[in-house]
């Protein structure tokens, strides 16, 4: 209670004092074929002798601490009659500047951009990729604080896209209500290839990043209906627009989501397989179901963000496994996959997991909890140690849908526990979810107790009984 207080006190006198605040960024790239990214930020209204700027160390949605400092260069304080302050560096990604009681600072800096990933920023001549953790400083006190951002291309570069407002005046400004959303939305600068369509008033962009062997209609239509059987689950869209940025290489995979957009790296010659593109398809599902499924329905630790370090939750079993279920499911749910090509992922994810010796010795709240120092830091004992809160939350969302539809004759699905969540907490308490409270909603829907269930195969290493549930499926088709 003691702590509670103390905390409210804090945010109030951060509030009272920053509440005219503003930090304003400049952005420019005078020689992209060095990977440099040149920042000028300027921070307006301060109270006090001495002012803290941090780099994030990660980025929300990839659980590792991934330094985000270690790029930054030529670290420049200066007053408004551009007079030098003295500052020093107080911890890794700390630079403490002493303002003297000056109102307004502006610092410059350096950040080496060359790491090709939905992570990280990448410039070479062609174009500029930026993820916002890794390129803007922030301070805590000012978190709360509008942003403008002003973008100086390079002379090549004709098209921004991103999903910052824009300014009336034009489109190289942007306006961020805060350092949530400034971290939160890619941006891509260059003449990368723009596809859109309409979802209900709502403008989708594909934004197409170096050569690929995509059809632009047939790529506009099927994610068109990725992005009508998602919504359709949840009855409403959030987005006001949204961009997919899909970066093209000739190996390599990932996505990561945001509040409105999603970044993924795909095989330039996807589009010319079947098979793999029916698996990029599941990507952009996956990536697009976040937009409910973390970004709004989320742990209760997950937002406001602490970029400083590491965010522990024990839910990425139902935040990434249930996304990771939906993935395939709306594929095969908009017409993609057959029945039985659909079967087989889930057949081959349960050989996948019977396969992995870890799933006795790790739950999958703990691979949750420590997926900072496991998950994303595999060695050649993990599949021993370790289970995938990915794949086996992935199956316990098909379980649950089974037994969901048994136990209600076919009247509640799993369908019905995500609008449930969304509407019932998102909407509603607009805040993350406890465990317990996750746990509560599984029931409230299902309408019977999951005590049991929980215990052996999420919080329990308990083998799963795959016949028992299939046995309950035979007058269901998934």
């Amino acid at each position: 209670m003691i702590r509670q207080s103390i905390a409210i006190i804090i945010i109030f006198i951060c509030l009272s004092v920053c509440s005219d605040a503003s930090i304003n960024y400049k952005v420019s790239f005078p020689n992209p074929a060095s990977h440099y990214i040149s920042m000028e930020l300027e921070v307006l209204d301060i109270t006090g002798d001495s002012i803290d700027l941090k780099m994030p160390v990660w980025i929300p949605g990839s659980y590792m601490v991934r330094e985000f400092a270690k790029n930054v260069e030529g670290f420049v304080p200066e007053n408004a009659n551009k007079q030098k302050l003295p500052f020093r560096k107080v911890d890794k990604n700390t630079w403490r500047i002493y303002n003297g009681g000056e109102k307004s600072v502006v610092v410059k800096y350096d950040v080496y951009a060359f790491e090709l990933s939905v992570r990280t920023s990448f410039v070479d001549m062609s174009h500029a990729y930026i993820n916002g953790t890794s390129v803007f400083m922030y301070t805590e006190a000012f978190k709360s604080a509008p942003s403008t951002v002003t973008f100086i291309p390079h002379k090549n570069w004709k098209l921004i896209s991103t999903g910052i407002p824009a300014s009336d005046s034009s489109a190289w400004i942007r306006n961020a209500p805060d350092y949530d959303q400034l971290a939160d939305c890619p941006i891509v600068i260059g003449n990368q290839d723009i596809i859109s369509f309409d979802y209900k008033g709502i403008p989708h962009h594909i934004v197409m990043i170096g050569n690929g062997n995509y059809n632009r209609d047939t790529v506009r239509n099927d994610f068109y209906k990725i992005v009508d059987v998602c919504t359709q689950i949840f009855g409403v869209n959030p987005n006001k627009d949204y961009h997919f940025f899909i970066h093209h290489t000739n190996s390599g995979g990932g996505g990561l989501e945001h509040m409105n957009s999603s970044s993924m790296i795909t095989s330039r010659n996807v589009y010319a397989n079947p098979t793999a593109y029916k698996g990029f398809l599941s990507l952009i599902a996956h990536e697009y179901f976040h937009l409910w499924n973390v970004k709004r329905i989320r742990p209760l630790e997950l937002g406001p963000f602490n970029y400083n370090e590491e965010v522990y939750t024990n839910q990425l079993w139902f935040f990434e496994g249930f996304t990771s279920f939906y993935d395939d499911y709306i594929v095969y749910k908009s017409g993609f996959y057959s029945r039985k090509e659909y079967l087989d992922i889930v057949f081959g994810n349960v050989k996948t997991l019977l396969n992995t010796p870890g799933d006795t010795i790790q739950s999958l709240t703990e691979s949750s909890f420590d997926a900072w120092i496991k998950y994303y830091r595999r060695n050649e004992n993990s599949n021993n140690a370790t289970v995938s809160y990915y794949t086996k939350g992935g199956l316990i969302a098909m379980l649950l849908q089974i037994d969901f539809l048994a136990h209600t004759n076919g009247q509640k699905s799993l369908d019905d526990l995500m609008h449930y969540l969304y509407h019932e907490h998102y909407l509603k308490l607009n805040r993350g979810l406890t465990d317990e409270e996750l746990v509560a909603a599984i029931e409230t829907v299902a309408g019977k107790s999951y005590k049991d269930f929980m215990s052996q195969y999420v919080t329990g290493v308990q083998p799963i009984p795959y016949a028992s549930f299939l046995e309950k499926s035979r007058n269901f088709i998934c």
